[in-house]
């Protein structure tokens, strides 16, 4: 928007701001010296840098020393939609040796999809309790409760030896009874 009659935006010049713009986008000039029309067939071609994480996933997959699970949330009222841990965490925690496996549609919610997480190394898997056996240690945001699908206390789908890093009131009734479990 225009606020001056002598062409100078609110916040600045609109030609300067203009021709900042058509040089970021590269020469439109063809070789005759006559104006282009189409800007992505110009000779300065943008090239993508590529992450080369990406290359060393299959290596890393190997060398990790420690599974996470991340489940879907399952709250009572079914509202809940964060996940325990988005994909660019994931990428961290695998090059740092560990290896992230998450329930299908786990992230959905919070509006990352299974493909996100494949990209960045996780292993998706079928279902919940697939998760808890396949995972040392099981990654949630609420408290652990009675899980929709299999009717077990989340906690007693997780097997002997394996851990639960999850949210507990102490001082509530029921997080007394999940500190007792």
């Amino acid at each position: 928007l225009f606020v001056k009659d002598n062409n100078y935006m609110f916040l600045g010049d609109a030609k300067e701001s203009m021709e900042k713009l058509v040089t970021l986008l590269g020469d439109t000039k063809k070789e005759d010296g006559k104006q282009g029309g189409d800007l992505e067939s110009g000779k300065k071609a943008k090239v993508e840098k590529v992450d080369p994480f990406f290359a060393e996933i299959p290596e890393l997959q190997k060398k990790a020393f420690l599974r996470v699970g991340i489940c879907k949330e399952s709250s009572a009222d079914g509202g809940e939609k964060r996940v325990a841990m988005v994909p660019d965490i994931a990428k961290r925690l695998l090059k740092s040796g560990i290896q992230i496996v998450v329930e299908t549609t786990a992230g959905v919610g919070g509006g990352f999809y299974d493909a996100d997480y494949v990209r960045m190394g996780c292993e998706i898997l079928p279902s919940a309790q697939e998760v808890y056996n396949s995972a040392d240690v099981v990654i949630k945001v609420t408290e652990p409760d009675i899980h929709p699908v299999t009717g077990k206390h989340e906690i007693d789908m997780l097997p002997k030896g394996k851990t639960m890093i999850s949210f507990v009131g102490p001082r509530t009734d029921q997080g007394k009874q999940l500190l007792d479990k």
